[in-house]
């Protein structure tokens, strides 16, 4: 008799010797006879409870087999339908013993050898890996190559970005691929249409059609400016150029004819124009520069050229000035196909006149010391006036001079995406970083923006001078100096000077004045009036002098 029949039995057998006790209960039973039949109910409660459990787990490891037996006969039936008994297995290998979990030892009669199995595994892996490696090499084959050399429109990095966005996106006007799609600014769109309209009709329908063969022509050569792919199809791209570049060049006849013919329809108020200025100077919001210009020679029959419309529109468009006589650039320095695009062509407007003078460019040279500090070792600041806004600083004979700089709310904008553009552009000569990391070594205090101020050297419209450090402060946030200062002349000849002796004694008498007679307002009062007493006793001693040699 097995475990679970015996169980059983015990059970029916406890069940019967309750009944009877409790029999007797009803037929008056003590006290005494009433506990011990209570302890006698209690222990057999327990008992059944504790045989009830294992009655549970005999089931389930009963149930447990069955599964695993109906396991082992589903892989002997697996087996023997995919035919992997042979005769020559049988020969070679016999018959494989194996082991299941929780199982007694059972036998096959045949089984795949295990070395054919890691063959197709290994075959199965194989296979996979080779698929894999066509699908890559596919994908390299229609990789486009992209030469960087050829780019010159790029996306702000993201760091640099996100320092201030909205100095790098356009507010009104959307020109070239990577704004075009943005929501904001499609209610311009018609009025670029209009803008092109006025353009291509003043010289018949040939003018449209030679505007559009020249597009289609180079469509290749102008996606290769932009540093992005453009998933753009080739009828919205050439739709795209069209529009932008006749709206730029229209707009900027406009603004050299002063408005002569305009058309009131195509009217734009100074708050959108202020800001459709800026907007045509983002670095993002561009077309190259040769398109505009072909563009401008199919459309106007040579009537105009654009680099003169283009400096026409500089010049007018006083809130993209950074330095002071900016209007009176001249743009024959320029040459038309070295110009990029429009952000370009700002750029280089603004370099030095001439990029010879600095003679140590390759050395690593910087100040720490403030223009105050300057100041008190004999250093004079002087506004530089030149023909045209340029970063032309000069040191000579302890006269530094600097070109006036004007702060706006508008030159954030400008100063950083030409800065990011230089950054992109990796050339070596990068002025307008160096110019301002310049004019960062020079700033410390509000006392340094003050001297400046009061020098005429920076013009500032912003708040207060606290605002214009942050503004210089904030330029340089995730955006790396350059390797060779175009400054660094400047520097090195600043910093010989400090050290001289004639600038330490002066610096010292200065210090000296100022810790020991000028620390408080009382110590200063007493100062001057000690000097005045000194005077007026050195004129009195004069004068008494002077009374006896006439008696």
């Amino acid at each position: 008799m097995d475990k679970y029949s015996r169980k059983n039995l015990d059970l029916i057998f406890i069940a019967c010797k309750t009944i009877w006790p409790l029999g007797m209960i009803k037929r008056g039973f003590g006290s005494k006879q009433k506990a011990i039949l209570v302890f006698v109910l209690s222990t057999t409660f327990v008992k059944l409870t504790s045989l009830s459990e294992e009655i549970k787990q005999i089931r389930a490891e009963k149930s447990k087999s069955r599964s695993i037996d109906f396991m082992s006969r589903s892989l002997v039936e697996s087996h023997t339908n995919r035919n992997w008994r042979t005769a020559e297995h049988r020969k070679e290998t016999g018959p494989i013993r194996g082991v299941l979990k929780n199982s007694s030892p059972f036998y096959l009669e045949e089984k795949e050898p295990t070395s054919r199995m890691d063959n197709n595994n290994s075959s199965t892996t194989l296979s996979n890996q080779n698929d894999f490696l066509v699908k890559m090499d596919r994908m390299l084959d229609l990789l486009e190559p992209r030469p960087l050399s050829e780019a010159c429109i790029y996306r702000i990095p993201m760091d640099i970005r996100s320092v201030n966005e909205e100095a790098y996106t356009p507010r009104i006007v959307s020109i070239g691929p990577f704004h075009h799609y943005n929501s904001n600014l499609k209610s311009m769109e018609q009025l670029k249409k209009g803008y092109m309209k006025k353009l291509v009709r003043r010289n018949g329908s040939s003018s449209l059609k030679g505007c559009i063969d020249f597009v289609k022509k180079e469509e290749a050569d102008i996606r290769e400016c932009y540093s992005e792919k453009i998933e753009m199809d080739s009828e919205d791209f050439r739709t795209m150029v069209l529009v932008d570049s006749c709206f730029i060049i229209q707009f900027f006849i406009y603004v050299y004819t002063e408005w002569e013919g305009f058309d009131f329809s195509l009217y734009i108020n100074n708050m959108t124009m202020n800001r459709l200025c800026l907007d045509l100077m983002l670095l993002e919001n561009q077309v190259p520069f040769f398109v505009l210009k072909e563009l401008c020679h199919l459309a106007t029959s040579d009537r105009f050229s654009i680099l003169d419309l283009a400096c026409c529109f500089l010049k007018g468009a006083t809130n993209t000035h950074l330095f002071e006589g900016f209007e009176n650039m001249n743009s024959s320095d320029l040459h038309i196909d070295s110009i990029k695009h429009f952000a370009h062509m700002v750029l280089l407007l603004h370099q030095p006149s001439s990029q010879e003078q600095q003679t140590t460019q390759n050395e690593n040279f910087q100040t720490s010391y403030s223009s105050t500090e300057l100041t008190e070792a004999g250093v004079t600041f002087k506004e530089k006036t030149t023909n045209r806004g340029s970063f032309d600083i000069t040191f000579n004979k302890g006269v530094l001079e600097i070109p006036r700089l004007l702060l706006t709310n508008h030159t954030e904008i400008l100063i950083r995406n030409i800065m990011a553009l230089e950054l992109l552009l990796s050339e070596d000569k990068s002025f307008l970083t160096d110019y301002f990391s310049f004019m960062n070594s020079l700033i410390y205090t509000t006392k340094d923006v003050e001297l400046l101020v009061h020098k005429k050297i920076i013009i500032n419209y912003l708040v207060d001078n606290k605002e214009a450090i942050d503004f210089i402060r904030k330029l340089f946030i995730h955006v790396p100096l350059s390797k060779n200062l175009y400054f660094s002349q400047v520097f090195k000849e600043l910093n010989d000077y400090y050290k001289t002796p004639k600038a330490t004694l002066k610096r010292n008498y200065i210090q000296t004045l100022k810790s020991d007679y000028c620390h408080t307002p009382w110590k200063t009062t007493a100062t001057i009036a000690a000097i005045v007493l000194l005077v007026l006793t050195f004129i009195q001693t004069v004068c008494s002098i002077i009374s006896v040699k006439d008696k």
